[in-house]
């Protein structure tokens, strides 16, 4: 549950990484947060607001629905693990640092977060980088101002809950420039269209609001994918 704490010149951002399986208390660090943006992968937004506990994300979403916070997911589902999978166990070193970040408290230090983020770049699995480069787009593009309408704040502050492997997505949100690469990798240089991801959910955001009884979902068509 170590963290990031980073800005872009749309919004600043509170980036949470922490392990699928552990208890998330540490919420502390979402105060004053205008959105919350939660991995979804696999899974639909409305699964953890209405399925019951679950580890990494109940204490988040309670305190977005105590603090009137909307909820977002902006991921992508993966149909095609096996490259992904294979390449992540050949690179197990460069993973290694995440086993003790996911379990820690502590703000992650830059060697650490350039380290992991330049070699998920260099990989350009379906599982990491290409959903760190179509999140943030769909974040940098679409809910950024969608929760400047919603706030009224021209610089939002945006919380993030994601599995320790995407320390990239921080380096995707602040670079265009390297998002659009390998999106433009995906959607250009491959087997067929965006192969290994689920194109019905590219232009797809979810958005959630507790009205005081109960969460409220949103379907977002982004036209952000060609």
């Amino acid at each position: 549950m170590a963290y990031r704490l980073f800005s872009t010149d749309n919004a600043d951002y509170v980036l949470q990484l922490s392990t699928h399986e552990a208890r998330n208390t540490q919420v502390s660090i979402f105060e004053g947060i205008d959105s919350m943006i939660i991995e979804t992968s696999g899974y639909k937004l409305g699964d953890y607001l209405f399925g019951g506990d679950d580890p990494q994300y109940q204490m988040p979403l309670d305190f977005c629905k105590n603090n009137q916070v909307p909820v977002f997911g902006t991921d992508v589902d993966v149909s095609n693990l096996l490259f992904s999978v294979l390449t992540e166990v050949v690179g197990s070193p460069i993973y290694l640092p995440l086993v003790y970040f996911s379990l820690s408290k502590s703000p992650i230090n830059n060697t650490i977060s350039q380290l992991v983020s330049s070699y998920s770049l260099l990989t350009q699995t379906s599982l990491i980088e290409a959903r760190n480069a179509t999140n943030a787009r769909n974040i940098e593009e679409f809910v950024v101002p969608r929760v400047r309408e919603i706030s009224g704040k021209e610089k939002p502050k945006i919380g993030m809950v994601y599995g320790a492997g995407h320390m990239g997505l921080e380096h995707n949100l602040k670079s265009k420039k390297r998002r659009d690469f390998t999106i433009w990798n995906y959607r250009n240089f491959n087997f067929r269209k965006y192969s290994g991801l689920d194109r019905e959910k590219l232009n797809q955001v979810d958005e959630a609001n507790f009205d005081g009884e109960s969460w409220q979902v949103t379907e977002h068509p982004t036209y952000l994918f060609d």
